[in-house]
């Protein structure tokens, strides 16, 4: 009888006391797993970001324009022909030198371009070089070279530059994509010059299409990313180390969102573009 009684305690010891020996397994491994699966996350993400870096910085240059100083601007009406919007402004980075003694002034804006053709086309922002007097682009390996001003459209804000060379010369390019394609939530790189910051890259996603700001007639994408004044110009590059977007504006008061022209607006603009990039 006793022997009876010792298994059914048994018994009923493993019935109530299994459910917390399978929580502790699950409580004890689930951490774990969570970690591990979060640092394969992080190191893929890392891989991606270091792989179109490392494909893409070579084909961004920076572009350095000395402009002419005009007085100020009618603010009552934008280039687009539209009101002009306080809250949205382009990402250039305009630099002023002033001698006192010979009282010479001298502005230059400072932007991002990019090599769409091995041959040096380059793809920017018209707003970098408006009422420019020189332009000047630097590799990043460290060469700088004059470039010649081809075609610009002011309303779209889009220019076409071509490096000069005393020799014939090949450079290093980027392919154009298909913004059509383009999704929200998208993974993205920015590569640019923020305050003469050099071939900085930012990451993010696309968080908005065909967003409409003051700043341009069409609608653009929007990026949730680190955008600032000398980002203008900057390639938007998808995850096949595709050019999708020309970086143009940002709000004033916020770092972490930009603007794009869609490339394909771009390439609408200046069908050439199709022929040129084939080049490379």
């Amino acid at each position: 009888m006793k022997k009876a009684e010792y298994m059914k305690s048994r018994t009923l010891a493993h019935i109530f006391l299994m459910p917390l020996v399978v929580a502790g397994l699950f409580f004890f491994f689930s951490p774990i797993s969570t970690t591990a699966s979060s640092n394969i996350s992080m190191a893929s993400d890392e891989n991606f970001h270091k792989n179109l870096d490392s494909k893409s910085r070579s084909a961004v240059v920076l572009i350095s324009a000395e402009i002419n100083v005009l007085p100020e601007e009618d603010e009552t009406e934008s280039p687009m022909g539209i009101s002009p919007d306080p809250d949205f402004i382009h990402a250039v980075y305009t630099k002023t030198f002033i001698n006192k003694d010979f009282k010479v002034v001298q502005q230059f804006n400072t932007g991002t371009g990019f090599i769409i053709s091995h041959d040096g086309f380059i793809l920017t922002n018209y707003h970098i070089i408006k009422s420019y007097k020189s332009v000047r682009v630097r590799l990043s390996d460290g060469r700088v070279f004059p470039a010649d001003v081809i075609k610009y459209q002011d309303r779209e804000d889009i220019a076409f530059l071509k490096i000069r060379t005393d020799s014939p010369a090949s450079f290093p390019s980027l392919a154009l994509g298909n913004s059509f394609t383009a999704e929200r939530a998208d993974r993205i790189i920015v590569i640019g010059h923020p305050f003469r910051l050099d071939w900085t890259l930012s990451v993010g996603t696309i968080s908005g299409l065909g967003r409409m700001v003051s700043v341009h007639p069409s609608g653009l994408i929007q990026v949730q990313s680190s955008i600032n004044p000398g980002n203008s110009g900057s390639p938007l590059i998808n995850s096949r180390g595709e050019v999708i977007g020309i970086i143009q504006s940002m709000p004033i008061n916020s770092s972490g969102i930009g603007f794009a022209i869609p490339i394909n607006f771009v390439i609408d603009a200046m069908p050439f573009l199709k022929n040129v990039n084939k080049q490379r």
